[in-house]
């Protein structure tokens, strides 16, 4: 049976490389001072230089129809569709689209709430891909990557916290405080909501903070695990010459190998550019 693996661009990967790599996808939209755009209708530079000056900025679930166009064309080709949308903690497109899968689709479509976001959700894709090709049925797929949701963990350093503030999840006076004392909140999420788990005085100590993050993690949730069932990531918005410095010590502190992707345009709404992350996938296994 052909199955067409289906995400959306809280994935963080672009649609050239998601073509050449095999999957579908769907663009989410976002709203900047109330005009609607998508990762389809703005290059990254230029979605940052709108973003500087926007006043409100605002986030979207997946259209209704737009998935429910997508899943017939693509069912026109393909016995069936796995459908990884964006993780259920952040968004509603997972609830929306049960209903209609149940009632329309039930037996070929889907839908996985996996609770990965970008770089992590990367690690996911080759993972699903590795699983089909091994023949593992969807339904084990599905059950894997929701069993493992727990497991997947991202900090992210924010360079500056007006975005926060334009989203709503910040005042005006902390953000105008903590930018003029150089504060780089650490935001973590597990697949949900993102929480300030740390703050820091510098990108330097921000780096720093989130290292001992992942070193606490992997000497505490996932102690006596080998390195090599994890994938780390190293992710930014608009400082690739950072992130790649971060990604050398990354590596040098975890001796592995470690990915290094931008942030999807749906988290770039709410933390700007110049935020560094790094990230901790384990990757399902085969038993």
């Amino acid at each position: 049976m052909k199955t067409a693996i289906l995400t959306d661009s809280s994935c963080g990967i672009s649609r050239e490389e998601t073509k050449e790599l095999g999957y579908e996808m769907i663009a989410l939209p976002f709203l900047l001072d109330e005009v609607e755009y998508d990762e389809d209708s703005l290059t990254k530079k230029e979605f940052y230089e709108k973003l500087k000056d926007s006043k409100d900025i605002h986030t979207s679930q997946a259209p209704i129809n737009l998935v429910i166009e997508t899943f017939d064309r693509l069912l026109r080709s393909y016995d069936n569709i796995l459908y990884l949308p964006i993780t259920s903690g952040l968004s509603s497109s997972y609830q929306s689209i049960l209903p209609i899968v149940e009632e329309n689709y039930k037996d070929r479509v889907t839908v996985v709430d996996h609770k990965t976001i970008s770089v992590l959700q990367r690690g996911l894709l080759e993972d699903v891909t590795r699983l089909l090709e091994k023949g593992f049925s969807l339904k084990q797929i599905k059950e894997k990557a929701e069993a493992n949701a727990k497991n997947n963990r991202i900090y992210i350093a924010v360079d500056t916290l007006e975005y926060l503030r334009k989203g709503g999840r910040v005042s005006a006076l902390s953000a105008a405080v903590g930018n003029i004392l150089n504060i780089k909140p650490i935001l973590f999420s597990n697949g949900n909501k993102f929480e300030v788990v740390k703050k820091a005085r510098g990108i330097r100590q921000a780096e720093e903070e989130i290292i001992n993050l992942v070193s606490n993690d992997m000497s505490t949730i996932f102690a006596g695990e080998n390195i090599d069932s994890f994938q780390i990531g190293v992710a930014f918005t608009e400082c690739i010459d950072e992130a790649t410095k971060f990604k050398s010590v990354v590596e040098d502190t975890f001796k592995t190998k470690v990915t290094l992707d931008e942030l999807s345009t749906v988290i770039g709404c709410h933390i700007g550019s110049g935020a560094v992350a790094a990230a901790i996938y384990k990757r399902l296994n085969e038993d």
